[in-house]
């Protein structure tokens, strides 16, 4: 007898949603995800993923802004100022891209959001990185689901 059956089920077209912009200006953060690293050549490159704080008052709690991060020799700034702004000591060497997100995930920090147009389209853009002034985020516990 099969522990798992799948059964046959009708879908629907989920309703579609009206996607707001995050309003430009600053929002405490943490990093919600960092995807793993994919080389390009020489260079590894990867996503972050900042969740606007559910523990700070604020009208966009978890929200998300996404940033891109590589190796390439013009995003060492960025590098830099994102580890700094996350607590990370200046003079620390990573390996790796993948090394680096670990050092990073979950530290929290403040970000200014700003708006770029590109193709006919406005998106989110994180233009600078900063320390928080808040405690260390922790995540609110998720209670727990009683699976059957």
């Amino acid at each position: 007898m099969a522990m798992i059956k799948i059964m046959e089920t009708d879908t629907k077209e989920a309703p579609k949603r009206e996607y707001k912009l995050l309003p430009e200006g600053g929002y405490e953060v943490y990093v919600d995800r960092v995807d793993l690293p994919e080389k390009v050549g020489d260079i590894e490159k990867t996503s972050i993923m900042f969740r606007v704080r559910d523990d700070v008052e604020g009208e966009h709690a978890n929200r998300t802004v996404f940033t891109n991060i590589s190796t390439a020799n013009n995003m060492g700034w960025k590098l830099s100022t994102i580890a700094r702004a996350a607590g990370i000591k200046a003079g620390t060497d990573f390996a790796n891209l993948a090394d680096y997100a670990m050092a990073i995930k979950g530290k929290a920090l403040k970000i200014m959001v700003g708006h770029r147009e590109y193709n006919g389209k406005t998106y989110i853009d994180a233009k600078a990185f900063y320390p928080t002034r808040l405690a260390p985020y922790s995540k609110t516990e998720e209670p727990e689901l009683d699976i059957i």
